[in-house]
């Protein structure tokens, strides 16, 4: 219970961080984000104008990707709901 209960705070931490629309957040997966590289690509069929997008990851966004990492193992979505693992 606990681990869905961190993901809460994150989704915002993350939002306000790098300014994403709080459905792109929601459905970040972990195929996105290169730590290296220090990137996130967001997929054309995710974004509004039809084209991929580059999200810069400053150190407080790589921060939070390393706080919540553990929880989901690294794969599928980045932040799970509270109460519906596995769901945005």
């Amino acid at each position: 219970m606990f681990a869905g209960l961190r993901c809460r705070p994150s989704l915002l931490e993350v939002q306000r961080i790098d300014a994403s629309r709080s459905g792109r957040v929601r459905g970040a997966t972990w195929d996105e984000i290169n730590v290296g590289a220090r990137q996130r690509r967001i997929p054309a069929e995710r974004m509004k104008s039809d084209r991929g997008h580059r999200v810069s990851l400053s150190d407080a966004a790589l921060a939070v990707l390393h706080d919540v990492r553990p929880l989901s193992g690294g794969r599928g979505l980045v932040l799970h709901a509270a109460m519906r693992p596995g769901r945005p």
